[in-house]
């Protein structure tokens, strides 16, 4: 996309005269801009999936301990209150 822009950029420079001759500079302007605009709909979007990928990515491990512990604990009928610390007693810090 960036190489096709700035094809068309060097192409206008170029032939600046034949631009300003023939007065193409509002049709080259619109070109450039639709050009750009498409860059920056693919930039987003690119942007976007880079954050969905690292968000999966952080998530996957929460996910897979979830899906493995929760149904472990309710086909062995262990209360969640037993898998978690117990807080110290007093016997046990003395």
């Amino acid at each position: 996309m960036i190489s096709r822009r700035l094809a068309l950029t060097t192409e206008i420079v170029e032939n600046i005269h034949s631009v300003k001759a023939y007065s193409w500079e509002e049709v080259m302007e619109t070109i450039i801009k639709n050009i750009r605009q498409d860059e920056m709909t693919l930039t987003r979007k690119i942007g976007s999936l880079r954050y969905f990928y690292s968000a999966s990515y952080f998530f996957s491990a929460i996910v897979v301990i979830i899906s493995a512990i929760v149904p472990h604990a309710l086909s062995k009928g262990i209360i969640l209150r037993r898998i978690s610390p117990r807080p110290p007693t007093a016997s046990s810090c003395g």
